[in-house]
């Protein structure tokens, strides 16, 4: 150990080295997956969702939204 250049100069260097290395690893993935989450669409009780938002999904009649295919609407399971 320590014989070249940019190399730790002992063997406990080293491995305190390779530590906070992977410290940082895991650190960078966590903050990627709250991100992740963070940007992924959610349900009015905050879940996380995969279905695809309709327009009127889930909107009261008294309000009075046009509804945007009218009596034909496309058929969603």
């Amino acid at each position: 150990m320590g014989e070249g250049p940019g190399e730790a100069p002992t063997e406990r260097a080293q491995r305190a080295l390779l530590r906070e290395e992977e410290k940082e690893t895991w650190r960078l993935q966590g903050a990627a997956k709250r991100a992740a989450e963070a940007a992924a669409p959610r349900t009015a009780h905050g879940d996380p969702t995969t279905a695809q938002p309709r327009f009127n999904a889930y909107v009261p009649s008294e309000v009075g939204l046009a509804r945007p295919y009218g009596a034909l609407a496309p058929f969603k399971p």
